[in-house]
C-alpha cells in the first residue's frame, strides 16, 4: 500500500508540472508586458496555442530520416523528467533519489543535443545554422547553469535536490555572495528572448510616408529567434548604405 501510495505521489507530481507549466509561461508573459506598459497576452493563452498545434499536421522533409522523426519524443521525455525531478510540489519523492543537479543538467543538455541533431539531419542550409545557434547558446547558457548549480550545492554540501529544498527550506541560510552570483547568472537575457523576427529587415523593406512608418514588406523568411537580430540586421544595412 506504501508503495502504491509513493508512486500516486510521484505520478501526480509528473502530472502538475506538465498541466502548470503553460500557465507559468502564460504567468511570465503577462508580467513582461505589464513591465513593458503593454496589455499582453492571455495568462491562459499557451494553452489555446498548444491546443491549435496539436490538431495540425505533421510536416516532414522527404529526405528527413529516423533521428528527425524522433528527436521531438526525445526532447519532449527529457524535459517533462529534469521538470518532474525537481521537487517542485513535494520532498521526498519515490525517485527522489535520482534528482541530482547533475542529472538535470545533463538532461537539459540531451534535449538541446537532440535539437540540433534533427536541425542537422534534413542537411538545409537553414537546420545547419539553427542547430549552429542552438550549440552556440547551449555553450553560453549552460556555464551559467552550472554556476547556479554548484553555487547552491557548495551551501548545502550535496547536489540532491531533495536535500537542498530542506536545507533552505529549515535551515536559515542568509545573505551570501555566492548565492548572489548564482541569481544574477539564473536572469535571462531580454536578447536572447524567442520572439517574431523578421530575418531581412533592412531600410529596403520599410515603408515611410511624411515621416512616419507605414509598414513593412517581404516577411517571405519571418521565424522566431531572437528579439535582437531585426536591430542588427537593419542597423548593419544601414551602416553599409
Amino acid at each position: 500500500m506504501a508503495l502504491i501510495l509513493d508512486l500516486l505521489g510521484q505520478a501526480v507530481q509528473m502530472l502538475l508540472v506538465v498541466a502548470i507549466a503553460p500557465l507559468v509561461l502564460g504567468v511570465t508573459r503577462k508580467v513582461k508586458a505589464r513591465l513593458m506598459r503593454r496589455r499582453g497576452p492571455p495568462l491562459l493563452q499557451p494553452y489555446s496555442d498548444l491546443w491549435k498545434l496539436l490538431h495540425k499536421e505533421a510536416v516532414l522533409a522527404t529526405n528527413a530520416s529516423w533521428v528527425y522523426r524522433t528527436a521531438p519524443y526525445v526532447i519532449f521525455a527529457a524535459t517533462w523528467v529534469a521538470a518532474a525531478l525537481v521537487p517542485t510540489y513535494a520532498t521526498g519523492l519515490l525517485f527522489s533519489w535520482s534528482a541530482d543537479l547533475i542529472a538535470i543538467v545533463a538532461l537539459i543538455g540531451t534535449g538541446r543535443f537532440a535539437l540540433a541533431l534533427a536541425g542537422m539531419d534534413v542537411g538545409t542550409s537553414f537546420g545547419g545554422i539553427g542547430s549552429s545557434r542552438e550549440m552556440l547558446i547551449a555553450s553560453l547558457a549552460e556555464p551559467a547553469m552550472l554556476l547556479v548549480v554548484f553555487a547552491v550545492a557548495l551551501l548545502a554540501g550535496t547536489t540532491q535536490l531533495s536535500s537542498i529544498a530542506a536545507q533552505m527550506i529549515d535551515t536559515p541560510v542568509g545573505l551570501r555572495v555566492s548565492l548572489a552570483l548564482a541569481l544574477f547568472a539564473s536572469i535571462p537575457s531580454p536578447a536572447h528572448e524567442r520572439v517574431l523576427v523578421h530575418r531581412d529587415f533592412w531600410p529596403g523593406n520599410v515603408l515611410w510616408q511624411r515621416g512616419k512608418l507605414t509598414g513593412v514588406v517581404d516577411w517571405t523568411h519571418t521565424c522566431r529567434g531572437p528579439a535582437a537580430a531585426d536591430v542588427t540586421t537593419y542597423f548593419q544595412a544601414a551602416n553599409a548604405d
